[in-house]
């Protein structure tokens, strides 16, 4: 089943709504991916169910639906008075362990449009422990029971699950354990316009009402229709799918979404599928302080104006034009031109997350330090050669790669030069062995990891592998050859694989993002050939690896880190670290549903009549949960 888009004509409450002619307001348009996952044994496996009890007015329509633990299918039966009959199940590409589905909501924001037309599905991927958004109208036939596309960038997984896909809600890396469809506040009445039903005009949030405006600047006041979802780590966070304070929220003057300058909620986004946020401050992302290139020992904080470091006689920062779906979070060129940005972020609101950007000159790749490293003549399948076995980091996976026969980039960009990339380096960084510990010939590789900065021992990657490197010579044969260093290490080493030649790029939250795989005949580390470059989508930028004097692209950052100055002789002690932090203003809305020590969260049911919802925790308890504001207010043990 194709997937509609997720595009602007979405549901969505952004403001302000002139959002594209200012700084950090962009929607991205997003198509799904569908990795097709099935369980490990053939036959169903059911699990959980919903019922779907359709239209009030009509109790023929109601259908069961049944989660499937081992089946890439959601079930669906007919229910009547004499039984369930079995009808088209639903296609998820992905066994489920929970499901819920939503009322009757209408198709936007817009005031005006009250007639509740559409429904969604949701379920927990039994594989990864993901949501699913799933299109469940019967009057759109075309895409009913398509998986829909919910991302706009990239998941701070991305590289942990080595795929892309934009069909699921991730939570870090806690797993789901149930959903819930809750709708406080929530009630239809008949639609004489359609024969269906409508939301109430009155229930929507009045601007004019000073009260109720200032309740709905309170994300935690929560009236209409949301998916409540249990994570592991026993906190539960919320998907947008119709928010009734929506009218209230943004800027000061609502329908109109007007800027108010001091107003508590004035960048709000709701995003129907999208994680709720809390109410925003004044401020949009932003960079915290003053970016700095350190070059050697000097710091090098980065003048605004010129992107030159201060105190430093290093390379700084060349100004750029901000890719699509970023802006320019520092730089003010003091020459007029089209190029105004010394740093640009990701304005995606739903995929951007505060952290720590490092560029490090011929940096460590994160996860690819390992324990067991081991020179061989011959590669584990008994390829002849020289060779440095690694079976303890998956280094494909972390992103390695050997050198590329691509042809030389035309281009300015950083993506394009990883088509000729020389390859990394693999340093050594172990303690010499007993056999070896005391021999004169061995002392000048004493205390390896702790002399790294002066005297890095390392070796090119000619051909990487998941669990082996095919390594060339050593690049200082006049202060260690190979042969030394195989003599002194003739066991298990320590070893960390390192960048040559460019900067590794690495996020606190994101860290080191790559499109690197295993290819599947050979086991070589090659780039992943489903997941092209597309020269105006930067979520395809999937790179770590900056390169002197050329723009560097992420899905969430851009910068250019200039040359460096023509009389400086680089080494293997050349420092040049760029630093800054990314301030994402946007918190999601998160309730504590833990006892602080240990939780194992279980199950949720939503009472209608009563407007709350119950929690059932194993370690906690039986929590009942308010939606005015969201809060725990009882809990049974």
């Amino acid at each position: 089943m194709e997937s509609p888009p997720s595009d602007e004509s979405d549901y969505h409450r952004i403001c302000p709504e002139d959002f594209e002619s200012r700084e950090g307001r962009f929607i991205k348009t997003v198509e799904t991916t569908e990795p097709c996952l099935d369980g490990p044994v053939p036959g169903p496996s059911p699990v959980a169910l919903a019922i779907d009890y359709g239209l009030p007015e009509d109790p023929a329509d109601d259908v069961l639906l049944v989660a499937d633990a081992n089946q890439p299918v959601i079930h669906r039966f007919s229910l009547f008075a004499d039984g369930a009959t079995p009808i088209e199940p639903i296609v998820t590409n992905t066994p489920t362990s929970d499901v819920d589905v939503t009322p009757y909501v209408p198709a936007s924001s817009d005031p005006a449009d009250l007639a509740a037309t559409d429904r969604y599905l949701y379920a927990v991927s039994a594989a990864d422990s993901s949501v699913l958004a799933i299109e469940y109208s019967e009057n759109t036939p075309a895409t009913f029971g398509a998986v829909l596309p919910v991302l706009a960038g990239i998941s701070a997984r991305a590289n942990e699950e080595n795929l892309e896909s934009r069909n699921r809600v991730r939570s870090a890396f806690s797993n789901v354990r149930s959903i819930e469809v809750v709708s406080p506040f929530y009630n239809l009445e008949p639609d004489p316009d359609t024969g269906g039903a409508r939301v109430p005009e009155e229930d929507l949030c009045d601007s004019s009402d000073d009260e109720a405006f200032a309740l709905a600047q309170n994300a935690g006041n929560m009236r209409g229709v949301f998916l409540a979802v249990s994570l592991s780590n026993g906190t539960m966070f919320f998907l947008d799918i119709y928010d009734l304070n929506a009218p209230c929220r943004g800027g000061e003057g609502a329908i109109a979404c007007s800027l108010a300058e001091t107003g508590p909620d004035q960048f709000a986004s709701i995003r129907r599928h999208r994680r709720r946020f809390r109410f925003t401050p004044s401020t949009f992302i932003s960079i915290d302080g003053t970016p700095s290139l350190q070059f050697n020992t000097a710091p090098g904080k980065l003048d605004e104006t010129t992107g030159v470091p201060l105190n430093s006689d290093g390379p700084g920062l060349e100004f750029i034009s901000c890719p699509p779906s970023m802006f320019n979070v520092f730089g003010a060129n003091a020459v007029p031109s089209d190029e105004d940005a010394l740093i640009c972020t990701s304005s995606q609101v739903w995929s951007n997350f505060t952290q720590r950007w490092d560029a490090e000159w011929e940096g460590l790749i994160p996860q690819s330090e390992g324990g067991l490293g081991l020179f061989s003549d011959e590669s584990f399948d008994g390829q002849p050669g020289i060779w440095f076995l690694g079976g303890d980091v998956p280094l494909c996976q972390v992103g390695v790669l050997g050198q590329q026969q691509g042809p030389p980039a035309d281009s300015d960009l950083s993506i394009d030069l990883l088509e000729s990339y020389g390859g990394d380096r693999v340093l050594i960084t172990g303690e010499l062995p007993p056999n070896t510990r005391d021999d004169p010939n061995c002392k000048q590789f004493e205390d390896l990891e702790e002399d790294i900065d002066d005297f890095p021992v390392w070796f090119p990657i000619i051909r990487a592998f998941n669990d082996q490197l095919e390594i060339g010579p050593s690049p200082n044969p006049n202060r260690y050859t190979l042969d030394e260093v195989r003599f002194c290490f003739n066991q298990y080493t320590a070893y960390q694989i390192h960048t040559q030649d460019a900067y590794a790029v690495t996020g606190t939250t994101s860290g080191f993002i790559h499109r690197v795989v295993a290819d599947a005949t050979t086991g070589e580390c090659i780039f992943d050939q489903t997941r092209p470059i597309q020269i105006d989508d930067v979520d395809t930028f999937l790179s770590a690896r900056a390169f002197e004097d050329a723009q560097f692209i992420n899905p969430m950052v851009s910068f250019h880190i200039g040359p460096f100055p023509s009389d400086t002789s680089l080494t293997d002690s050349t420092v040049a670290l760029l630093n800054f932090n990314i301030l994402n203003q946007f918190e999601i809305e998160v309730l504590d549903t833990s006892t602080g020590l240990r939780s194992l969260p279980a199950s949720m049911l939503f009472s209608e009549e009563q407007d709350q919802l119950f929690f059932v925790d194993f370690e906690a308890g039986v929590r009942r949960i308010v939606f005015s504001p969201l809060s725990i207010v009882q809990t049974f043990e």
